[in-house]
C-alpha cells in the first residue's frame, strides 16, 4: 500500500514509478487503465490487461491444483506399498 503526497493522484504517482524503475528493472505494470498502459508503454515496461492478469492466475491456479492432487496421490500409493508386505506397490 502506497500513500502519496499531497495532491498527488494515484496516476501520478504510478507514471512517476515507471518512469524511476522501468529502465532499470524487469516489471510489468497489470492494468486496464489505457493513460497508465501508455505511461509503460514509453518507460518500456512489460504491460498486461487486468482480464488477461486474472487468466493467467486461473491458469496457474489449475496447474497447482493439478500437481497438488497428483502428489497427494502418489504419496497415498506409497503409504500403500509400504504397508505391503516386501513393500510391493500396487500397480493401478
Amino acid at each position: 500500500m502506497v500513500y502519496t503526497k499531497e495532491n498527488e493522484t494515484a496516476d501520478q504517482y504510478i507514471e512517476r514509478l515507471l518512469h524511476d524503475i522501468g529502465k532499470n528493472a524487469a516489471v510489468r505494470v497489470v492494468t486496464s487503465d489505457n493513460l497508465i498502459r501508455l505511461s509503460a508503454l514509453g518507460s518500456g515496461i512489460r504491460r498486461t490487461g487486468a482480464r488477461e492478469f486474472g487468466s493467467e492466475v486461473d491458469w496457474a491456479m489449475g496447474q497447482i491444483a493439478e500437481l497438488v492432487q497428483r502428489t497427494a496421490r502418489g504419496s497415498h500409493m506409497t503409504r500403500l506399498a509400504d504397508a505391503r508386505p516386501g513393500g510391493e506397490k500396487k500397480e493401478d
